[in-house]
């Protein structure tokens, strides 16, 4: 009974238990079963014992029939009356037949009677050791379950928390790459529009290039006119 309540409390802190599965209730269980086990065991003694007692009854009154009709037998004996001391000798080898049954009937009932005078003997000591025990075995399931329900909590809260600081990292990593790609995005236009400066500086180099010479030579024919 001790080792199926513990099992029952163990399996109470691996699987839970609902609002009507408590230990003071597993515990009352507990010992109301031993209680109903130790009455009816009260009542089977008790009626072996009346059985016993009433096959002791049978024995003694078959005895006392027989010890009749042996006398009897021998009463028709000294009266030289063979028929009726015959009759009184068969009666005498029925009841010692009887009482052979009896004998058997009897033995068997006080062997059934020892052995649930015994059982009934252990349970009311298990029920006594029960009830004392009974206390320390509650506080015990009640701690163990505190224990699981704060591990539970922990379990909890760490998940949530490592939740919590990886959804950080990922916006961390997620910005990051945002400023990169918004960098890299401006490093291009600069390179573009720098790119476009170079064509500028390059084509109005061109363009004074081609006209250079004709400046040159405007100025020549001018000093050739004035001579």
């Amino acid at each position: 009974m001790f080792d199926r309540l513990k099992n029952v409390m163990k399996g109470m802190l691996d699987k839970g238990v609902s609002k009507l599965e408590t230990p003071e209730i597993l515990a009352q269980m507990g010992e109301t079963e031993l209680e109903n086990l130790l009455k009816q065991l009260k009542e089977a003694t008790t009626e072996a014992i009346t059985r016993e007692k009433m096959l002791q009854k049978q024995q003694e009154k078959n005895q006392q029939d027989l010890e009749q009709w042996v006398k009897r037998a021998a009463v028709a004996v000294s009266q030289d009356n063979d028929d009726v001391a015959k009759q009184c000798l068969s009666k005498k080898i029925e009841l010692e037949a009887n009482g052979k049954a009896l004998q058997a009937q009897l033995d068997e009932a006080k062997t059934s009677k020892e052995s649930l005078k015994q059982r009934y003997a252990e349970i009311e000591e298990k029920l006594r050791e029960y009830r004392v025990k009974q206390k320390s075995l509650v506080a015990r399931a009640k701690a163990g379950d505190a224990v699981a329900n704060a591990q539970d909590m922990m379990s909890s809260a760490s998940g949530k928390s490592m939740d919590a600081i990886e959804e950080k990292i990922r916006m961390k990593e997620a910005r990051g790459e945002a400023l990169t790609e918004m960098a890299q995005n401006d490093q291009f236009k600069n390179a573009e529009k720098q790119m476009d400066v170079d064509v500028e500086l390059m084509a109005l180099k061109a363009q004074m290039g081609a006209n250079t010479p004709k400046l040159i030579v405007q100025e020549v024919d001018s000093d050739k006119k004035e001579e």
